[in-house]
């Protein structure tokens, strides 16, 4: 079982992919990424990728991240391999505390099953999952592209993987769960404080909307910690 790094750009050397890049301290495979589709694209053109990607196996475990805003904080791959089999599942998603791009009519779906954790709602800029699993996912949903998922209007992957979350609890086309303990991934919304980085234990942490001043401050702030100071291995 091997483990693969991949995200999406239009162009593979942008200088927005360093700081994933030198955190990983891993290869970082870039998909494409094409604008008209917009983050469709993270579908369809992630699907076409591991179709063609004959050096990956269906077994080996695959990280999808969003490559602008995101960075690694934990670069122990044997572990991060092993706490995702411990999970059982075959997909892990990333959580946020509020529902960006909001799908108005899974909300009471999400809140009832999980309301008793603090943050209920997939994530898609990132996850992990074995390829064979993901190849599953992301062909049904190709196949239902503009039926069951319609191509909506804000072109989002992610309003389509949190109806497919949903869809797939009687699907059953994959074992698939959300990663509401933060054990691999945390997401930062808008709505969210940055807490003391020293307490962070996941994997990875994603900054969405790194535009806005107070988002772009939560991410340099990280940036600054882990990858410039790295008082992470002092602290």
């Amino acid at each position: 079982m091997s483990l693969f790094f991949l995200t999406w750009s239009d162009d593979p050397a942008s200088e927005k992919l360093d700081n994933l890049r030198k955190s990983l301290e891993a290869e970082l495979l870039v998909m494409p990424y094409d604008k008209e589709l917009g983050n469709i694209s993270k579908i369809v053109k992630t699907k076409e990728y591991l179709e063609s990607a004959n050096n990956i196996t269906d077994n080996d475990v695959i990280v999808l991240l969003d490559g602008y805003d995101q960075i690694c904080i934990k670069n122990d791959m044997s572990k991060l391999l092993a706490d995702f089999k411990e999970t059982g599942q075959e997909i892990l998603i990333s959580v946020e505390a509020a529902m960006s791009f909001p799908n108005r009519e899974l909300l009471p779906i999400y809140n009832t099953r999980n309301k008793q954790y603090a943050k209920k709602y997939p994530n898609s800029g990132a996850q992990i999952g074995y390829k064979g699993a993901y190849l599953r996912m992301l062909c049904y949903i190709v196949e239902n592209l503009g039926t069951l998922y319609p191509m909506n209007v804000n072109k989002s992957d992610q309003m389509i993987l949190r109806k497919f979350f949903l869809d797939n609890l009687t699907l059953n086309l994959v074992k698939c769960e959300i990663d509401y303990n933060e054990v691999f991934f945390t997401c930062y919304t808008v709505a969210d404080k940055l807490v003391t980085v020293p307490k962070h234990t996941c994997y990875f942490v994603h900054v969405l909307r790194i535009i806005i001043p107070s988002q772009r401050e939560k991410y340099d702030k990280l940036v600054d910690y882990y990858l410039v100071k790295k008082l992470h291995l002092t602290s």
